[in-house]
């Protein structure tokens, strides 16, 4: 019994060497919204699934690049919600049944049919230095 978890945005499925791409984006601004979607293709259910923006270190398991910009220009400046018009925004998203943002709670993605999505923004300092960045996003949950 396993997960299997696929996130795409705007039709493309993510990966470490196919990332998601917010463009370019002026410091103090923010760049367009972007939807992630996750499904569960897996045997088991997805329990506690929480993402989130983190430094891209090999430390962090990100083989392909490490991290290009500052924490407070990339990872720290990165945010998420459950509704891109009346929805708050967080260092965090969180996905599947019974999930909470305001508590960071992850709920659960049904095996083999659950879906969730949640959408995401850029917003690099007015400080910030122009130039490619790289962060990573990490994903997190636990099944039985």
């Amino acid at each position: 019994m396993a997960v299997n978890i696929t996130f795409t945005c705007d039709g493309v499925t993510l990966s470490e060497t196919n990332a998601l791409d917010f463009g370019t984006v002026q410091a103090g601004t923010s760049s367009a919204i972007k939807t992630i979607s996750v499904a569960n293709t897996g045997t088991s259910d997805a329990q506690q699934c929480v993402i989130e923006a983190k430094e891209a270190t090999i430390a962090n398991g990100f083989s392909i690049n490490s991290q290009s910009g500052t924490t407070a220009e990339t990872c720290n400046a990165q945010t998420y919600s459950n509704d891109s018009t009346n929805g708050s925004w967080y260092a965090y998203a969180v996905f599947g049944v019974g999930k909470s943002y305001a508590s960071k709670t992850g709920g659960t993605i049904i095996a083999s049919t659950g879906t969730d999505s949640c959408v995401t923004k850029w917003n690099p300092p007015s400080s910030g230095t122009s130039g490619q960045k790289v962060w990573g996003n990490v994903f997190s949950c636990v099944y039985i």
